[in-house]
């Protein structure tokens, strides 16, 4: 072990001794060096694709205020493509994804809408008349619903339809007594 004076622990090593430790402390020090070049490199370059991913996901926004300003959807993102510099082919595959994105979201809030009217117990035809939707549609995503909570289970569905069956039954005990 090196004592506080380097001097002190290497008084008994000769010339050739010292010259080969130097060199291999030399050595290390360049790997050590190199290996912090990199990985400083490495986290640069991790800190600019994260700001790049940011910038694109908010090339969307761009697009909306030019939108606000009356252009057309192609136009908004070409004037987009030329205020941030980005390619016009990158703003249309991120304005499509934001979009798509709006319509899934959209979707599912419709088909819970859907789910819940039926668990209150409104018939598919009620449930079309409201939405202003077909009622086989309506059948349709009521099939695909059910079909998930068998193969999906969800707590909040399977409380839904058994309230619904649950009631059902009342209903039913309810005809049969009077």
């Amino acid at each position: 072990m090196l004592g506080n004076k380097i001097d002190d622990t290497l008084v008994d090593m000769d010339f050739k001794s010292l010259y080969r430790m130097a060199e291999w402390h030399e050595k290390q020090s360049s790997i050590l060096r190199a290996r912090a070049q990199s990985l400083q490199e490495y986290q640069h370059m991790e800190n600019q694709v994260a700001m790049r991913v940011d910038f694109l996901h908010q090339t969307p926004k761009t697009v909306i205020r030019y939108l606000k300003q009356g252009h057309t959807a192609e136009r908004a993102c070409q004037l987009a493509a030329d205020h941030t510099g980005v390619p016009l082919r990158t703003i249309n595959a991120h304005w499509k994804n934001f979009l798509s994105d709006k319509d899934r979201k959209a979707t599912k809030q419709r088909n819970a809408l859907i789910l819940e009217l039926h668990g209150l117990g409104l018939t598919n035809v009620n449930i079309a008349d409201r939405l202003n939707l077909h009622a086989v549609t309506v059948s349709r995503i009521l099939k695909k619903e059910k079909s998930k909570r068998i193969y999906n289970p969800n707590q909040e569905r399977i409380a839904l339809f058994l309230h619904r069956e649950t009631k059902g039954d009342e209903l039913i005990e309810n005809r049969l007594a009077a």
